[in-house]
């Protein structure tokens, strides 16, 4: 049954996730918010439906019943009535009354539209924050995150991939001539280091470069080779 005593303020603000939309919003909730009551063995939710509807108990017991019978009770106060009862739709349990209980209700889509539209509001200003180096240290994250998940294409230098292809098929080639050829063009020197450290090419340690370094008994001098 509905009272007509509107909610505090201060209980809107203790429930989740409530407590981390703004203050305007939170009044406009406990502008419209009144205090209901059920008695013993009536239910506030009925499984299999679907309304617009989130529900938090106040004060009082809950039994929650499961179609596979597992039963859960929920007291009023408690850590796990701070959270909405069983919010998802339709609902996958039933809640009924153990004892008289109080409870608010609030439309589910006004606390997503508000709940989301602050954590973009936050996010964007979290951004309008950072200095050039921050700005720059997120650059560099969201182009190698798109490098690693193949969402970016940087298109190469043709005249590049035909000089080292030419060099590549060059019998007296110079392993030295190809790897600056390469470095020359960026994305096809990134493309060529992803491929050596995919499965089917990789060694024992993973290449950072594509820069040819001889292995390290060439570098030897003869009189140690023998």
């Amino acid at each position: 049954m509905k009272t007509n005593k509107l909610v505090n303020i201060s209980i809107l603000k203790s429930l989740k996730p409530l407590g981390k939309i703004p203050a305007d919003a939170i009044t406009h909730f406990a502008s419209h918010t009144y205090f209901e009551t059920l008695t013993k063995d009536q239910f506030i939710i009925n499984s299999g439906t679907s309304d617009p509807w989130t529900f938090y108990l106040l004060s009082g017991n809950l039994v929650l019943s499961y179609a596979d019978g597992k039963v859960v009770v929920i007291s009023g106060g408690t850590s796990e009535a701070q959270y909405p009862i069983a919010y998802i739709k339709p609902r996958p349990v039933s809640a009924k009354a153990i004892d008289e209980i109080i409870f608010i209700r609030l439309k589910l889509e006004d606390i997503d539209n508000i709940v989301n539209n602050h954590a973009a509001q936050t996010s964007a200003l979290n951004k309008a924050s950072l200095d050039d180096d921050d700005i720059e240290i997120e650059i560099h994250k969201e182009i190698e995150h798109a490098y690693k998940t193949d969402k970016i294409i940087v298109p190469s230098v043709p005249d590049i991939a035909m000089k080292v292809r030419e060099a590549a098929q060059d019998p007296e080639g110079d392993m030295d001539v190809i790897t600056r050829l390469i470095q020359a063009d960026a994305s096809l020197a990134a493309r060529i280091v992803h491929v050596a450290n995919s499965p089917i090419y990789r060694g024992q340690s993973q290449l950072q470069t594509c820069v040819w370094r001889y292995p390290a008994w060439v570098l030897k001098s003869p009189a140690t080779l023998f």
